[in-house]
């Protein structure tokens, strides 16, 4: 009873203690600690920073800025930590000697990704950095110094942008004063411009339905009217009657009236036979008269003959005229052109004539005069040149072209200056010991080539053909190669398989002539690395996306053909030479084929390195610097007022002379030669165009002389249609008379008309009486319907009125609508004036505003950039993230001290428990159940505890389900394998073992480095060896941060397990053989 209250009891508090022990599992936060200064900067003395500034820099606003330096500078001043700026190949060997415990790389696009917040898509600008791991302490300090930098560039970049900002809003603010005044401005303008007038035209609608009403009221009256035209109606109504009898009897008496019309228009056939010959003798008699008559014969008329000589006299009169015309105006401008412009050129000769004894100076004496004073100031100019001969100037170190210029000024000053003379230099050492260096200093360089791609198959060394390689290494070692030339190649001793190069070579002269070599002679070498790859056959997706591409391609090329064409019609149109550009071919898709088939792959990958011979010979060079920089420096100033004055160009002519100036030069414009001929073509342009214009007589005045040529021509044309009118006139009338002779001829046969038929209509009167009785009632009301009909007439005016006067209304209406329009465009004009000086500031305002957080939501990003402008990885790691996660190094180290207590206790339970209850149950008293049991629920219970902390640690930090059941996994092996070591040691040592159990929980809280803050100091990496639960940390670790797992860890926790349970079976056997006996 006593062992059942304690293992109750000891059950209920080990629960207990679990429950309170995970209550202390929290998901880690990003959060810093701080510390007392003075102990926080005692522990970063001891952590050396190498920086490797690689940034290239960017240009910003037209200024060359370099973020890095910026941001590194401002760390140094304000960071315990000992901080250096040294090369890459310095830090990395400080870092592998323990000189440095963190080396950080600023890469060479760091400013431009730092100052990419105005692009679409702004990156962070992202530095590398590597850590010396020898011992854990400086691991965490080495960390904790990379956060501490990293959280300084992040604070001097944000307040570097934020600056900006402010100075930007500052400047928005007093323009917005500005825009407020003119808003003031405009606000009263726009209501005397438009609001008053606006107010006034609404007023005119005041008097607008009164015409309309008045309409209404016509239009009720008319139709009042309208309604009393239906009396008349019905009276036409009421005579329902039918004629169809007395249209019968119409119809008889039709018929018979058909058949006498018959038989008249038989007698009338006869009759009309004899009209035919009706008498027309007096027309007849007069008709032969008129062509008894001889008509005047137009054609040899003596007045019409007249008329046609005169027209030709006037025609020719004209020509004659027309011709003098066109003659004088030729002996005109051929005066002008010749003898006036000849006299013009005599004045000009006389002008330029040198008339220095006349008080008065000429334009020749002026030009003569300047021309003097030019060529004195250049012979002064040339004086103060010091000349070298030609072997001084071969000796200097300069290239070619520079030694030319240099020779082609002495030459060109000799030339000026007669008697100037030149000087020798006898300072030969510079050309000795330029030789010297040359030939003695070893050139030494390096390269380095990244992002290979496949496997190195070849790699080609060339080198300057006047150097051979003396060494080669290649990432550090050395490599076997042969030289044929200036080609290397390298034979072996480099990695294919490498993703980076670095190539380190040094060079040595050939000994050969040097003499046309200089201290800054580029030393050019280059290196190609040549790699292989299989790339294996396409599928049907990428060949239908590569063909697609095809496609867009095309499309492309067609968009640019048309940019094409509009630029070289835009070129055509201009004055200048255009010049054009060929249209793009595009691609035939048809003849596009994709070989799907597996092949291999060649890439090149190449870089070059430039290196000099110069060094700091200081003690030579400055004795001779001095003096040449300013000699070269006059020659320089001579020859650009040569080239200003003369036209000469010193550094390309050789043969300059100042006798042969350029013709474009001040100096050839001046000659008195070409004078004359400028002022002659002057005077001549501008007097005998005037002088022309005035004597000249105009083309109009002949062209309309040529008119009244043209009306004679008409005139004659006119005469000769009269003449043939009349012969057609003369034969129609003796056409006409044979015709009147034949209607003479049938009028006297015309035959005698007799009446043959009378008939009695009464009848058909009758009828018509009956009919014109109802057509009196209905013509007494049709008098009613044209009264009524006369009345509407009436109303219709008024309406007509009515209407007219309404539409004078809106007449009105629209001219105030007009006035309107006009006032608004005014308004328009105004506001455009007053707001023309805000137009910009208001874009860019506007474009600010509209970037706001809440108006926009692409700005996100930015915002998301500024919070974390600047960030850092693990050098020789490529990754896309943005940002690290801190590492969770807490859950592990709790996860293992609970389950290691908690076995602990349950196999300190399990010994003080009365288990001889088991061994009485008729079940389990058997003996492979009685062995096997205890290791059952040993393992049980370990596996138990594992699983449940395993799980709340999940559920509390929101682990994914994989993530999960692998930490479930791992959990379940560290719990059976720690139960099973507790068990084992307190079988078989008893107290002792509890003792060892503890000191190895004891060990490793002392060990445990998050548990001590690494400012204040460092425990003995030896105890770390000294207790299993470190593997068990590490693999909980792994799975927590989703690290690679380290398989050696695992292995030390699977044979604590193996051994702890091969001991607790070995016990167990021991004791039930001790129990038999």
């Amino acid at each position: 009873m006593k062992h059942k209250k304690v293992f109750l009891f000891s059950g209920v508090l080990l629960v207990l203690v679990l429950l309170l022990a995970l209550a202390g599992i929290v998901k880690p936060q990003n959060t810093s600690r701080t510390s007392s200064t003075q102990e926080h900067s005692s522990a970063k003395n001891d952590v050396s920073i190498a920086i490797v500034n690689e940034d290239s820099g960017t240009t910003y606003n037209g200024d060359q800025v370099s973020m890095a330096n910026v941001l590194i500078e401002s760390f140094a001043k304000t960071t315990p930590y000992k901080v250096e700026t040294v090369s890459r190949s310095t830090a990395e060997k400080g870092l592998e000697n323990g000189n440095y415990q963190v080396m950080v790389i600023m890469p060479s696009h760091f400013s431009q990704d730092a100052l990419s917040l105005e692009e679409t898509a702004p990156k962070r600008a992202l530095f590398q950095y590597k850590v010396n791991a020898d011992k854990q302490v400086l691991v965490k300090q080495a960390e904790q110094a990379v956060s501490d930098l990293k959280q300084a560039f992040n604070q001097d970049m944000i307040r570097i942008y934020f600056s900006s900002v402010i100075a930007n809003l500052k400047t928005a603010q007093n323009q917005v004063m500005g825009v407020v005044k003119n808003q003031g401005d405009t606000v009263s303008q726009f209501e005397d411009t438009l609001l008053n007038p606006l107010t006034q035209y609404s007023q005119q609608f005041t008097g607008l339905s009164n015409s309309s009403k008045n309409a209404t009221e016509v239009m009720e009256n008319f139709n009042t009217v309208i309604q009393n035209t239906n009396t008349s109606f019905t009276q036409i109504i009421s005579v329902n009657k039918t004629y169809d009898e007395e249209i019968a009897r119409i119809k008889q008496l039709q018929d018979a009236w058909t058949q006498s019309v018959l038989k008249r228009e038989n007698e009338l056939a006869v009759y009309d036979k004899g009209i035919s010959s009706l008498t027309v003798n007096d027309p007849l008699k007069i008709m032969q008269d008129i062509n008894s008559k001889n008509l005047p014969n137009l054609n040899n008329s003596q007045d019409l003959t007249k008329i046609l000589e005169n027209s030709n006299q006037l025609n020719q009169r004209l020509n004659d005229f027309l011709t003098d015309i066109k003659k004088r105006n030729e002996e005109i401008s051929t005066y002008l052109s010749t003898t006036y412009k000849e006299k013009i050129r005599q004045a000009v000769a006389e002008s330029l004539s040198d008339n220095s004894n006349q008080t008065k100076k000429t334009l020749g004496l002026m030009v003569s005069e300047l021309r003097n004073n030019i060529d004195k100031q250049v012979i002064s100019s040339a004086k103060q040149i010091s000349l070298y001969d030609d072997a001084t100037i071969d000796r200097m170190a300069l290239p070619e072209a520079d030694k030319q210029f240099l020779k082609n000024t002495v030459h060109f000053v000799q030339k000026v200056n007669p008697s100037a003379t030149v000087q020798t230099s006898r300072k030969d050492e510079f050309v000795n010991t330029k030789q010297n260096e040359i030939k003695n200093k070893p050139i030494s360089g390096a390269m380095t080539i990244s992002d290979i791609a496949g496997k190195v198959k070849k790699i080609v060394f060339t080198v300057d053909s006047h150097y051979t390689l003396q060494s080669l290494t290649i990432d550090g070692q050395n490599v076997s190669f042969t030289q044929n030339g200036p080609s290397v190649e390298v034979t072996s001793g480099f990695n294919s398989s490498a993703k980076q190069l670095r190539v380190a070579y040094e060079l040595k002269h050939k000994n050969e002539s040097i003499s046309d070599a200089g201290w800054f002679a580029p030393i050019a070498s280059n290196v190609k690395v040549i790699t292989e790859e299989s790339i294996a056959h396409l599928s049907d997706a990428q060949k239908q996306a590569l063909l697609s591409n095809v496609s867009k391609l095309n499309e492309s090329i067609k968009q640019s053909n048309k940019v094409i064409q509009a630029f070289n019609t835009y070129q055509e149109s201009g004055a200048a030479t255009p010049q054009k550009f060929n249209s793009l071919n595009a691609l035939d898709e048809n003849s596009v084929t994709v070989n799907a088939s597996e092949q291999a792959i060649q890439r090149i990958y190449s870089e070059s390195d430039t290196r000099t011979v110069f060094t700091d010979s200081k003690q030579f060079l400055g004795e001779l610097s001095s003096a040449v920089f300013n000699d070269v420096k006059s020659y320089l100033e001579f020859a650009g007022q040569v080239k200003a004055v003369y036209g000469v160009d010193l550094y390309s002519n050789r043969q300059a002379d100042p006798k042969q100036p350029a013709s474009d030069s001040l100096y050839a414009q001046l000659a008195l030669d070409r004078l004359d001929e400028v002022l002659v073509d002057l005077v001549t342009n501008t007097l005998t165009n005037d002088v022309k214009d005035k004597l000249v007589i105009p083309s109009e005045f002949t062209t309309e002389t040529s008119a009244l040529s043209t009306d004679v021509q008409v005139l004659k044309n006119n005469i000769d249609a009269y003449q043939k009118l009349m012969r057609d006139v003369n034969s129609e009338l003796t056409k006409a008379v044979a015709q009147t002779q034949k209607v003479k001829e049938t009028l006297e046969s015309k035959p005698i008309f007799v009446d043959s038929e009378k008939r009695d209509n009464t009848d058909l009167t009758n009828v018509g009486l009956a009919i014109n009785k109802d057509l009196a009632t209905l013509m007494q009301a049709s008098r009613s319907l044209m009264d009524n009909t006369k009345n509407h007439q009436q109303i219709a005016t008024s309406i007509r009125q009515e209407y007219n006067r309404l539409n004078e209304d809106v007449k009105s209406l629209e001219n105030k609508g007009t006035e309107y329009k006009n006032s608004v465009a005014t308004m328009d004009e105004v506001m455009a004036k007053e707001y023309e000086s805000n137009s910009s500031f208001l874009k860019e305002f506007t474009q600010v505003m509209s970037n706001t957080q809440s108006g926009n939501t692409a700005n996100t990003v930015v915002y998301d950039y500024l919070s974390h402008p600047v960030d850092g990885s693990i050098a020789d790691v490529r990754s896309s993230s943005n940002s690290r996660q801190q590492t969770d190094n807490r859950t592990g180290v709790l996860m293992v001290l609970i389950i290691a207590v908690m076995t602990l206790a349950f196999v300190y339970m399990l010994q003080h428990g009365n288990w001889q209850i088991l061994e009485t149950n008729k079940y389990l008293s058997n003996q492979p159940t009685v062995n096997f049991l205890p290791l059952a629920l040993l393992a049980g219970i370990g596996a138990l505890i594992g699983l449940f902390v395993s799980v709340v640690v999940g559920m509390k930090l929101n682990l994914p389900a994989d993530q999960l059941f692998v930490l479930c996994g791992v959990s379940l092996v560290i719990g059976v394998s720690i139960i099973f070591m507790h068990h084992a040691l307190m079988t078989w040592l008893k107290a002792y073992g509890l003792l060892v159990s503890l000191a190895f929980v004891v060990i490793y809280v002392i060990s445990l480095g998050q548990l001590f803050d690494t400012y204040y100091g460092s425990v003995s990496p030896l105890l770390t060896y000294l207790t299993p639960f470190i593997s068990a940390e590490e693999m909980l670790h792994t799975v927590i941060n989703q690290q690679p797992t380290s398989w050696i860890s695992v292995l030390i926790i699977s044979l604590v397990g193996i051994l702890g349970f091969i001991g607790s079976m070995l016990f167990y056997r021991k004791n039930n053989q001790t129990i038999k006996e």
